[in-house]
């Protein structure tokens, strides 16, 4: 197999190239970084139905590393907020802040974190990078839902029982920083601070 200077070239398609640079990481290049690759909206609502799941979502994956998002690639964005699965929209996330559609785009981030499907960090990102105070409620209430189901669960622990466990605090955090950004309150560092503190913050066991 072909090798990168960073890793051994274990897969490629048409969108990215993907290096194992180690036992269990991988690296991942899209080629829109790497090849200057560009793809229409047209082709794009064309193909999608034909592909498979995982074309799909390698699709979205080196489409959100893109240098720069043009008008051509906001219809991208737009057509996979009309049709992709959480994955996809997951991994897009943070490149919606750069939409033109700024309300549709703030409605569409607040309701998958009101949804609470899953992780939900990279939407709350997203809402922390655009800055507007309108998604304070809806943050707020997935604060709450984390104090009670992350923090409260967890006082007798003394390390992560699993991954997805990991990324829910990870989510919680960014919550927290998020809020912190758009309300200056100090109530959401110290919850930061307090789960630092917390003996239970180190990775999965």
């Amino acid at each position: 197999m072909a090798r990168f200077d960073e890793g051994e070239l274990v897969r490629e398609s048409e969108w990215m190239r993907v290096y194992q640079i180690g036992p269990k990481h991988h690296r991942y290049v899209s080629k829109f970084l790497s090849d200057g690759l560009k793809m229409s909206a047209e082709s794009i609502r064309s193909r999608w139905a034909s592909m498979t799941r995982v074309e799909q979502e390698d699709f979205a994956l080196a489409f959100s590393a893109k240098p720069v998002i043009t008008p051509e690639d906001q219809e991208i964005l737009t057509f996979l907020m009309e049709c992709g699965s959480e994955i996809i929209w997951s991994r897009i996330a943070v490149r919606l802040r750069e939409h033109s559609q700024r309300e549709r785009v703030l409605s569409f981030l607040m309701d998958r974190v009101e949804r609470l499907e899953g992780l939900v960090g990279n939407y709350v990102q997203a809402l922390e990078l655009i800055g507007d105070k309108r998604a304070v409620p809806c943050l707020r209430q997935l604060y709450d839902h984390y104090r009670e189901q992350t923090v409260t669960s967890r006082r007798s622990k003394t390390s992560l029982a699993d991954w997805h466990e990991f990324m829910t605090v990870y989510d919680y955090l960014i919550c927290c920083r998020t809020l912190f950004k758009l309300e200056g309150n100090s109530e959401f560092k110290a919850a930061i601070e307090e789960l630092l503190m917390h003996p239970g913050r180190a990775r999965p066991t």
